[in-house]
């Protein structure tokens, strides 16, 4: 007996979608990836839920690529439109449902695309975040760490880690 490892809720539709069954709602997961990284950070964990869930459609959001220095705002905007732009063309109707996995300032990323999903509201599953600071930056009391994020922040001029300071 194959064990596969379950990344979706156990309720009835979830385990009908995870397994394949005809008639189950189509599902799409988004892999977003953290601060300076790119899509490549999300490479593996595309590749297992490829190969474990052939079914799924799985896309490995590149619109903040090289930008994850903007704004909170903007990157959630961007990824909004990627999800927009992703979904176009599709085949399945409105029979789909939707799921992230994000990593670290991807999750932050994706909580602010939320606000602006408003179309894909009812479509919405699961959100997993990786190291994801939702609470903001965690050693901010340290003088060593907070002098490295003000010179990140200073010389890249990134509007996020201000966010993240609270700056």
């Amino acid at each position: 007996m194959k064990i596969k490892p379950i990344l979706v809720s156990l309720t009835e539709k979830a385990r009908q979608e995870a397994e394949g069954i005809p008639g189950a709602a189509h599902h799409i997961v988004f892999l977003v990836h953290g601060y300076g990284a790119t899509s490549l950070t999300m490479l593996p964990f595309e590749l297992i839920l490829r190969h474990t869930y052939p079914h799924l459609t799985v896309v490995n959001s590149k619109f903040n690529e090289d930008k994850t220095e903007d704004s909170f705002e903007n990157l959630g905007k961007r990824l909004a439109l990627e999800i927009d732009v992703s979904l176009k063309g599709q085949k399945f109707g409105d029979n789909y449902c939707i799921s992230f996995i994000a990593h670290s300032l991807g999750g932050l990323i994706v909580r602010s695309a939320l606000t602006h999903l408003e179309q894909q509201r009812y479509h919405l599953r699961n959100l997993i975040t990786l190291a994801t600071p939702h609470l903001g930056h965690l050693y901010h009391n340290s003088s060593v760490n907070r002098f490295g994020m003000w010179i990140v922040t200073k010389l890249k001029q990134s509007k996020v880690m201000e966010s993240l300071l609270l700056a």
